[in-house]
């Protein structure tokens, strides 16, 4: 006879307490959930035509004010994006370098 006494107060507790676990279950899935984000600051990518010898820069008083003409071909291009690479590319410290490394001659003296 003690089985039958086991069986019937473990559905007694079942049914007791069976509506308050299913209430706090779906309670949880309710329960606003927190994401923690890590937002990592915009990186800056400064355009190859800063230092190209052949860009014309306009900047205005904002950071996102700049206009940046290719004089490479006539009539200049105007550049839209940020540059990464670019064949017809000319450095400014090359051109003076090679300036400085031209012998004077005469015509190029100055006295």
């Amino acid at each position: 006879m003690p089985v039958p006494l086991i069986v019937l107060s473990i559905a007694f507790i079942a049914v007791r307490l069976g509506p308050c676990v299913v209430r706090r279950l779906r309670e949880r899935k309710r329960a606003a959930k927190f994401v923690t984000m890590r937002l990592k600051a915009p990186v800056v990518q400064k355009s190859l035509c800063a230092s190209c010898a052949l860009s014309h820069i306009v900047r205005g008083y904002g950071p996102n004010e700049e206009q940046i003409l290719c004089a490479y071909v006539f009539p200049p291009r105007e550049i839209v994006f940020a540059v990464k690479a670019c064949t017809d590319y000319r450095a400014r410290r090359e051109l003076t370098l090679s300036l400085a490394s031209e012998p004077e001659t005469s015509e190029t003296a100055h006295y």
